[in-house]
């Protein structure tokens, strides 16, 4: 069977891609993956298979329908799929019943995100199974010995390592603010959700703000290490190499390869993120992050990170958790629940 499997970015999706590819080609199946860019016109050009989206986002449907009458079998996972903003936006826009309906199977994360799109389409229930992803089958067999590990250890020495996550208030595709740029993609969004949105990117920003101050602080109180900042893909750099500019400290470097954050968690001393899916690839290698969220919020906090990290709420926290020895635990069944396998 040929299988068609596209990616978008190269530092979240291009190993698990190929490890995917690897698995169902060990089982004799011939797979392709390249970018979506590059791969989505040479479809009408190749024999028909399984063509796996990456997502399939309401403006997809025309595609899957083509790609339908070429006659390729449509399978999608939802790569965003694991922590999700709300409903309306969910099922109104990144998973729309139209797409659903086009597509011949849905793979999910795992129980949680199975069961709340039965909830939502109960008739399209045969469509959906629990599979978890192969970004998290490809941590399994990552070795702290690995070169690019060693590598990154022997340039930086001992380091602290912020993965910083604030799309919505600093993103790059952001055109006013990020409640205009969703509503551009669903027009019949309700005013309740833009409002919640509104103050969606105004929490970020506020935590966003108090992150680089902590990282300042951690700056200034731990000057044997260094600092490295990795930005998320999808932030605007300039911010960050402003901030740096700014707080002109000469143990602070900035950093985006745009290569997989794994290599980078497993060299670090600690790791501190905010709200964000690094705490949870993090705990599938053993290693616990810092989750630093001063402002806290149970509408916009995702729940995952706050299971597999130590969760600290303001500067003196997270210094003690950056010099408490590495303890190792987290409710793993819980997890299971969310990621499957």
């Amino acid at each position: 069977m040929n299988i068609y499997f596209p990616f978008e970015g190269q530092a979240r999706e291009l190993n698990a891609r190929i490890h995917f590819c690897v698995e169902a080609a060990k089982r004799g199946h011939m797979a392709y993956f390249g970018q979506k860019i590059n791969l989505y016109p040479l479809m009408p050009k190749l024999k028909p298979g399984i063509f796996f989206h990456k997502s399939v986002q309401l403006r997809k449907a025309e595609m899957i329908q083509k790609f339908k009458d070429l006659g390729h079998y449509n399978a999608a996972i939802d790569e965003e799929g694991l922590m999700r903003i709300c409903d309306e936006i969910y099922f109104g826009y990144r998973l729309s019943k139209k797409c659903l309906n086009l597509l011949d199977v849905f793979f999910t994360w795992g129980d949680d995100h199975t069961q709340s799109i039965i909830n939502y389409y109960p008739d399209l229930s045969n469509k959906v199974f629990s599979a978890g992803n192969s970004r998290i089958d490809i941590l399994k067999t990552i070795s702290k010995n690995d070169e690019k590990v060693e590598r990154l250890r022997s340039k930086y020495g001992s380091f602290l390592l912020f993965a910083s996550k604030f799309p919505r208030c600093n993103g790059l595709n952001v055109i006013k603010t990020f409640a205009d740029t969703m509503k551009l993609n669903l027009k019949s969004m309700s005013n309740n959700v833009y409002n919640t949105l509104l103050k969606n990117e105004e929490w970020e920003r506020k935590n966003m703000y108090s992150y680089m101050e902590a990282i300042k602080q951690c700056a200034i109180s731990f000057k044997d290490k260094k600092i490295l900042i990795r930005p998320h893909p999808t932030e605007d750099l300039a911010t960050w190499h402003k901030f740096v500019e700014e707080i002109n400290l000469n143990n602070v470097i900035i950093n985006s390869d745009g290569n997989s954050i794994i290599p980078w968690i497993l060299a670090a001393e600690k790791i501190i993120s905010h709200n964000c899916t690094t705490a949870v690839e993090s705990a599938f290698i053993g290693v616990k992050t810092i989750n630093y969220t001063p402002f806290s919020d149970n509408e916009f906090e995702y729940k995952l990170p706050l299971i597999c990290s130590d969760n600290a709420r303001n500067i003196d926290e997270l210094k003690n958790f950056i010099l408490k020895k590495n303890i190792f635990n987290f409710d793993e069944k819980n997890v299971q629940y969310y990621v499957k396998h």
